[in-house]
């Protein structure tokens, strides 16, 4: 009887152990990798950037609600691109045997009116790859599929920031009613 009693008794604490952790991982603001809340933002001008850094965006602001185009709401600037890769290691007979990609995106958000709501960001995506010599197409393909995920990283990291952006209150004054004298 005692040891089904423990057992019970270890099941509950692991369970309220597991109910804490959620409520201090929600109250913190942690929220799921790719979750971003960008409710406000209801149109947005995108200008600049590569298509391969355009097509993720876009399909990231499109899937949370944002129309794109027109003259309409912020504008989001990607201002420049770079790219630089690394030999990190080299095997016996002095060939790569691994790189590290790096890849910026400098990046700003105006209003229409031109004033700046966020400054400029330069978010850095670095990744490292193993490569063998002897399967060189290989490692070609492994570097195209490294570079579109982070064009997709720099992407998601551009969403987050952009949930940092509020609107504008309203003025007080268009919402009281005159005085009646």
């Amino acid at each position: 009887m005692s040891g089904i009693d423990s057992r019970l008794r270890a099941a509950g604490l692991h369970l309220a152990a597991l109910l804490l952790l959620t409520a201090w991982l929600a109250g913190c603001g942690w929220q799921l990798r790719g979750t971003v809340d960008v409710a406000h933002l209801e149109t947005l001008q995108l200008r600049g950037g590569s298509a391969n850094l355009r097509q993720p965006l876009v399909s990231a602001l499109r899937d949370h609600g944002i129309a794109l185009g027109g003259e309409e709401g912020p504008v989001l600037r990607i201002v420049s691109e770079d790219w630089s890769s690394r030999t990190v290691s080299v095997d016996e007979r002095g060939r790569t045997a691994g790189l590290e990609l790096l890849y910026t995106v400098r990046w700003t958000l105006h209003d229409e009116e031109g004033d700046t709501l966020i400054a400029p960001q330069s978010p850095q995506i670095l990744r490292h790859m193993d490569v063998d010599p002897a399967r060189a197409l290989a490692a070609d393909d492994e570097e195209r599929a490294l570079r579109e995920e982070m064009f997709s990283e720099a992407a998601l990291r551009i969403m987050r920031q952009l949930q940092h952006v509020r609107p504008e209150p309203e003025d007080a004054d268009s919402d009281e009613n005159p005085e009646e004298t």
